[in-house]
């Protein structure tokens, strides 16, 4: 059986999750890994998954783990991976560039809140992680100001690799978005009318504030 080793709490995770759901995948194993307890540094893990990352995916002999390519091999056949070669160019842009655009909203102003070692060291570094990511909030909610997703018009791939970084930014501020109106509009959109969001966005905003209240902040 096709088995994805995920867990709620990464971005990377929730996009494939949320797209099982909404694809209606029920013929996929899910494998929950406490990395907590570093269940993916795990010397059996390692030996299936030698970079130690998740999501990780196996299916038979067929193992690998950037969570792009996972979300491609499970929309194969699905009318949300294009066949149009234009299409399908817009897409893989968006990819190329998701780790160093969307992927710093989490990694340099949620990130914080949970591996800073002090309240103060956690503001400081929130402080210094707004600016980064104010250009790429501004650029985005300048998008959503006249399209509906991420690509234009209608849902794509894109959507469920960008939502879950950005959603994880209001568990971190849940305020910041109020400069931000036509983002909470798209997050909105996303939460009525797209199928698994709501329950992905759910489950991982109480495993997020959980991590945060055991931290004292």
């Amino acid at each position: 059986m096709p088995t994805l080793y995920a867990n709620k709490v990464s971005q990377p995770c929730r996009s494939l999750l949320w797209f099982i759901d909404y694809a209606n995948r029920k013929d996929i194993d899910i494998r929950i890994v406490d990395v907590q307890a570093r269940d993916h540094k795990r010397p059996e893990f390692l030996a299936k998954f030698p970079s130690g990352q998740i999501p990780a995916y196996e299916e038979g002999d067929l193992l690998f783990s950037e969570s792009t390519a996972i979300l491609e091999y499970l929309a194969h056949n699905h009318p949300l991976l294009p066949t149009d070669a234009r299409k399908l160019a817009k897409l893989h842009e968006y990819f190329a560039r998701h780790d160093t655009e969307a992927r710093k909203l989490t990694t340099e102003y949620v990130w914080p809140w949970f591996v800073a070692k002090s309240r103060d060291e956690m503001l400081d570094r929130k402080r210094v992680g707004y600016d980064v990511i104010k250009p790429i909030l501004d650029k985005y909610d300048s998008w959503f100001a006249k399209y509906d997703y991420v690509l234009g018009p209608t849902l794509s791939l894109a959507d469920f690799m960008f939502a879950p970084e950005i959603d994880q930014v209001v568990f971190a501020d849940s305020l910041l978005f109020d400069r931000f109106p036509n983002i909470s509009r798209y997050l909105r959109r996303l939460r009525q009318e797209v199928t698994g969001y709501s329950h992905n966005i759910d489950t991982a905003a109480s495993i997020s504030r959980n991590m945060a209240d055991s931290r004292g902040w």
